[in-house]
């Protein structure tokens, strides 16, 4: 099926058990304001349920795909996959959804896959080369009002704008990010600057790397509500203009930061295991973290290259204080802080 340029959508209703297979639509680049709503290449509503989409090209500004009920019973079992979008402003729009899967899917020059109030959703291994910028810009994912949300297995090059972004104005639960690998050419990857609650973000096993800003934002206190967040295991390459994570929050008694791999020292938040040497000059030696770590409830290791007894004390979220039994020391030594769990 192949389509003229029009400017409504292509396919639009209420449907039970709808497959679209190796179809085409091709040149929806009208736009009218007025109808925004219904310019798209499919535009599923109403009290629609097991929608599949598989194997199709979507080229122009409005090829998009629109899962939408206004509010109403969530539309449950959507499937978009395996599909090649091309110059697509939004390439899917997922509004009052619940058990839906966008994956295996090509974005080139596309834009965002937007999660509006909808649950048990999953974005997998989709391949994005650029975003749509001909009149504004998107990035790769929105989420607004979700809950259950996993983005994994995706990569994500050569975006000009922020990869995932939070910056929600309803709020989030329960979001894995897991093992993307994400470059921008400039703007950060992850914004964590919701103005509602954001409870359980796991950031597990990724690789990002920024063009021209930050890896990873947390939003000041008092802006935002984010809490429950695991960033562990991950490789955070920082742009020209900022830090791996680049934190304004002072309350992060319920993150775990660890075990992830940074190539500047972070802003605000210390990564465990945090290592490092102090030599001693007849005196106790200050060990200060490069952020504040959640509490001190944190495990030290020192080890020294003389026969003296060497201890820590005055633990801190900022940092702790060593010291020898030999008053006049100058012993070199190593420490190493490990997280023992908050």
């Amino acid at each position: 099926m192949s389509t003229a340029e029009i400017g409504c959508a292509s396919l639009w209703g209420e449907f039970v058990g709808l497959t679209v297979d190796d179809c085409r639509f091709e040149n929806l680049n009208t736009y009218n304001e007025a109808s925004r709503n219904t310019d798209h290449a499919i535009y599923i509503s109403g009290s629609s349920s097991k929608i599949k989409v598989g194997k199709s090209y979507f080229k122009g500004r409005n090829a998009r795909v629109h899962i939408y009920n206004g509010g109403g019973s969530a539309i449950e079992h959507i499937n978009i996959d395996n599909n090649f979008f091309d110059g697509v402003k939004r390439a899917a729009h997922f509004n009052d959804c619940a058990n839906a899967t966008f994956a295996i899917n090509t974005l080139k020059d596309s834009g965002v896959i937007f999660g509006n109030n909808g649950s048990n959703i999953t974005i997998s291994g989709n391949s994005w080369d650029g975003q749509y910028s001909a009149d504004g810009t998107d990035g790769a994912v929105v989420l607004e009002g979700c809950d259950d949300i996993t983005i994994s297995g995706n990569t994500i090059v050569n975006l000009t704008n922020v990869a995932f972004d939070l910056n929600s104005g309803s709020a989030i639960n329960n979001l894995a990010i897991l093992n993307n690998n994400v470059k921008t050419t400039s703007g950060g990857v992850i914004e964590l600057t919701s103005q509602n609650s954001v409870v359980g973000v796991r950031i597990i096993g990724n690789y990002f790397k920024s063009g021209t800003a930050w890896a990873i934002k947390i939003a000041a206190d008092g802006y935002n509500n984010v809490t429950e967040v695991d960033i562990i295991g991950n490789t955070l390459c920082k742009g020209t203009g900022g830090d791996p994570i680049y934190c304004l929050k002072t309350d992060l008694s319920t993150y775990r930061v660890q075990g992830n791999r940074c190539n500047s020292a972070n802003t605000g938040i210390t990564n465990l295991p945090y290592a490092g040497k102090v030599t001693l000059a007849g005196a106790p030696a200050n060990v200060t973290f490069p952020g504040a770590l959640p509490s001190t409830n944190y495990y030290i290791s020192l080890s020294c290259n003389a026969d003296e007894t060497i201890r820590w004390s005055s633990k801190a979220t900022t940092g702790f204080t060593i010291t020898s039994s030999n008053g006049s020391s100058t012993a070199s030594v190593d420490f190493i802080v490990l997280n023992r769990g908050y």
